[in-house]
């Protein structure tokens, strides 16, 4: 077998099976990640050693079933596939066994942290009454535009390209958190954040980071099915039929020990690992409208902070 780097036409990798050979895109290469090589690696070696052809079968919630998938003559791609983690260790079991038993994150019903006072305690809330309030938590773009329309209820017109941060650490100030405990909650690994929105015009893009921003997953609502990325994999993934547009949607971020998940309305939508085993130093949520296209325009009523 000989692997090769070469120029390769709109694909990072291919095998020449009746030449025993693969050839790697040197440029692909360069910019890869340590895991999106071994995927690349282990891709092509499932067609010259295993004779795996393409896959492009899904799971139940509709990611892909085989790291065998390929996104070659697809004009529109919707989905690609998360490398790391429990889905890594899934993709790899797949590879080499294609009866691999199907994951219970894959599973319409998975439920990983279902919601129960027991298990959740309120520790801040903003509720929007107050707008002088906003400049204390908020990292205002300039050329945004906040104001309280109605009693607890927030309106952000954001122009194209344009975002704000919420500031966890002073909600919980807000919240006359003493700064000891504020800071134990911000390096926690236990913890709940609920945002409720409405969506008006644009796109409504949610951000977390549990440790630095390269880390970043982001939640995308719009007026079309919704979409969750995790930059740090180039994973991107679209939703269907959660959303309630023109009207409130609810989403609960939930992160117990070193896994998370995405609530969206009481219904499960994503879990996964947390892509960095370091310890969270701080939290960033940030929010904002459309990088590229159209401004955005919606409605928050509230932004919660629970302990788990």
């Amino acid at each position: 077998m000989v692997i090769q780097f070469g120029l390769v036409d709109s694909v990072a990798g291919r095998t020449y099976y009746a030449e025993n050979k693969i050839v790697i895109d040197s440029i692909v290469w360069k910019k890869a990640t340590v895991l999106d090589k071994e995927f690349l690696l282990f891709h092509e070696f499932g067609h010259l050693l295993l004779n795996r052809p393409h896959n492009l079968q899904t799971l139940p919630n509709g990611e892909y079933k085989s790291m065998m998938q390929s996104y070659e003559n697809i004009p529109i791609i919707e989905n690609t596939l998360l490398y790391l983690g429990v889905r890594r260790k899934y993709y790899i079991d797949e590879l080499f066994d294609i009866n691999t038993p199907t994951p219970d994150w894959s599973k319409s019903q998975y439920d990983p942290f279902p919601i129960t006072n027991s298990t959740r305690k309120l520790l801040a809330s903003q509720d929007f009454d107050e707008s002088k309030e906003l400049s204390t938590y908020l990292d205002q773009s300039p050329n945004a535009q906040f104001k309280i329309q109605e009693k607890g209820i927030l309106n952000v017109k954001l122009p194209k390209g344009y975002g704000f941060g919420l500031y966890t650490d002073k909600v919980l100030e807000l919240a006359n958190i003493l700064p000891a405990k504020r800071n134990d909650f911000i390096k926690s690994n236990n913890y709940e954040v609920e945002v409720r929105y409405r969506l008006k015009s644009g796109t409504f893009n949610y951000s977390y980071s549990p440790n630095t921003y390269q880390n970043q997953a982001v939640f995308s609502h719009t007026f079309n099915p919704i979409s969750c990325k995790v930059f740090s994999s180039i994973f991107y993934f679209r939703f269907s039929n959660y959303t309630i547009n023109n009207d409130f949607n609810t989403v609960r971020l939930v992160r117990k020990g070193n896994f998370w998940s995405i609530y969206l309305n009481g219904k499960h939508l994503f879990y996964t690992d947390v892509w960095s085993a370091d310890q969270a130093n701080q939290l960033i949520f940030t929010i904002y409208g459309n990088e590229e296209n159209a401004e955005a325009e919606f409605d928050l009523d509230y932004f919660r902070l629970y302990e788990l």
